[in-house]
């Protein structure tokens, strides 16, 4: 694996977008930490993978291996569908529904995946079908 990953140097043209999708979270439940509703050992749980992904962020302009680092970072997305979902709660009051919030997050994969489908390196292969919604935009 070092010589595959490390040695040949290979390069994820998208490790650091990715990375930054993981900070976002991580960097929001490390400061929020304490309006999570989880149990002490999840909650320490989740604080280390946070700092994993922040210190992902670290090793990439450190160590000359993204797509090592890129594989790595796919085992802490989690951290995104954990912070995302909590998010609403923890900006709003008690029983009160914050739909600003979740259209927000909503608006943020929108925008992820229009970016991601239009100006990815390879978007044109997760795209080989014509579908109409795709033909109007």
């Amino acid at each position: 694996m070092v010589e595959y990953y490390y040695q040949e140097s290979y390069e994820s043209s998208g490790a650091l977008i990715r990375i930054l999708m993981l900070t976002l979270p991580s960097g929001l439940f490390l400061f929020f930490a304490d309006r999570f509703e989880l149990s002490r050992t999840l909650n320490s749980l989740w604080k280390w993978i946070s700092i994993a992904s922040l210190g992902l962020l670290i090793l990439l302009f450190i160590i000359d291996a993204s797509t090592a680092i890129d594989r790595i970072g796919l085992y802490l997305l989690p951290i995104q569908l954990l912070v995302f979902s909590y998010l609403p709660d923890i900006f709003s009051k008690r029983g009160d529904n914050n739909k600003i919030i979740i259209l927000l997050i909503i608006s943020y994969y929108v925008l992820v995946l229009y970016v991601w489908l239009y100006f990815a390196t390879h978007a044109y292969m997760w795209r080989p079908y014509r579908n109409a919604l795709f033909e109007i935009i």
